[in-house]
């Protein structure tokens, strides 16, 4: 059904089909979550243009009092190299999970893909999350979900 909404968003709304031309845009930094749950790994937009399928999709969420594997300059390095899936939260894994479903490599969290010990870098990209999220093929909302220890789906926060 997932799957039928979005190719009905892109073959017969006219401004989803203007928005997913427009190949310009993708955020600062991306996660790559591969096609399994093993490995993530922090890209650059400039290395994931120079692929094809330049599709992510993005989180919304609330961080509550969750202050675990934030990218910052000292994390940085390891997120580029790979974070193991051990290490992420439920929230994160389940909207991964969905995205794999819709054939979808990429993912935008905002607390992992901008540096949180940066003001220049929250500023950026802050000011560019209309962009982000208007951009991305769809957008996760787990506004229910107290933090990312939740997961997406309720049936599993009993």
């Amino acid at each position: 059904l997932m799957r039928a909404w979005l190719r009905e968003c892109t073959l017969e709304h006219e401004k989803c089909d203007q928005r997913r031309s427009a190949e310009d845009f993708l955020p600062s930094r991306l996660l790559d979550i591969g096609i399994s749950n093993d490995q993530w790994t922090l890209r650059t937009a400039e290395d994931v243009k120079k692929e094809p399928h330049q599709r992510y999709v993005a989180l919304s969420y609330k961080r509550g009092d969750y202050r675990q594997n934030f990218l910052t300059e000292s994390t940085y390095p390891s997120f580029e190299a790979g974070i193991s899936s051990s290490k992420i939260p439920i929230l994160f894994k389940d909207t991964a999970s969905v995205s794999r479903f819709m054939v979808i490599r990429y993912l935008w969290i905002d607390s992992m893909c901008i540096l949180q010990d940066s003001t220049e870098d929250w500023e950026r990209e802050s000011a560019a999350m209309c962009d982000i999220y208007a951009n991305a093929d769809f957008v996760v909302s787990a506004s229910w979900a107290k933090d990312p220890t939740c997961s997406l789906f309720p049936e599993n926060n009993m």
